[in-house]
């Protein structure tokens, strides 16, 4: 069974429901689900040998405190993490390696677009609509766009919500919703969170069943 921490800033936001709501989904599909609080001494600790994925949620922005001089940032550890083999699974607000939140936009309806039909990492998730926090990012070049939302500006270029991209040995995923409790119970977003978890350990069970 492969080892999976779901890991959350604090207590309240996201709330106890949708960090027990998802570790039950998760745990349903083989998995070991370990609920963790989100701290340097957990990030610097992070061994894709023995936890194989990690999800960080968060329903806000994170702002990052600076490091000591000598220290490296939490931004740097994740990519650590990646780069020696993990699976990194961004959602919301949280801070991921170089791709900060540019925009967090309140609650309201969200009409999600498949934009990649070709996309085997979601076979069988098409378009769909959900009511959540929706969170804007600018991700780099190198990254495979699977679902955008339309740009509410005329003319705008659409808006890139779940994306994936290697880095390193590593995998990660980025998902620009909060996944509020509401969400969770919306059966495109299960297969979405599902077939994300899939997909970052993908390699690990290819390696696992020869």
């Amino acid at each position: 069974m492969q080892n999976l921490f779901l890991v959350s800033r604090g207590f309240i936001r996201p709330s106890l429901r949708v960090r027990t709501r998802l570790a039950s989904l998760l745990s349903a599909q083989d998995l070991n689900v370990s609920k963790r609080f989100l701290t340097r001494r957990l990030l610097e600790r992070l061994d894709p040998a023995e936890t194989e994925a990690v999800i960080l949620l968060s329903e806000r922005v994170e702002t990052e405190k600076v490091p000591e001089p000598a220290e490296p940032g939490n931004g740097e550890l994740l990519d650590r993490y990646l780069l020696g083999g993990g699976g990194l699974l961004i959602v919301g607000g949280a801070n991921a390696p170089d791709t900060p939140v540019a925009e967090r936009r309140p609650v309201a309806p969200v009409n999600v677009r498949l934009a990649n039909e070709f996309s085997r990492v979601y076979d069988g998730i098409g378009d769909f609509a959900v009511k959540d926090i929706l969170f804007i990012r600018t991700p780099a070049e190198d990254v495979d766009v699977h679902f955008d939302v339309e740009s509410t500006e005329a003319g705008g270029q659409p808006i890139p919500l779940v994306w994936t991209r290697y880095r390193g040995k590593g995998r990660l995923c980025c998902i620009g919703l909060s996944m509020r409790a509401a969400s969770i119970r919306n059966p495109f977003v299960r297969k979405l969170i599902i077939q994300s978890v899939d997909w970052l350990l993908a390699g690990r069970r290819t390696e696992a069943s020869v």
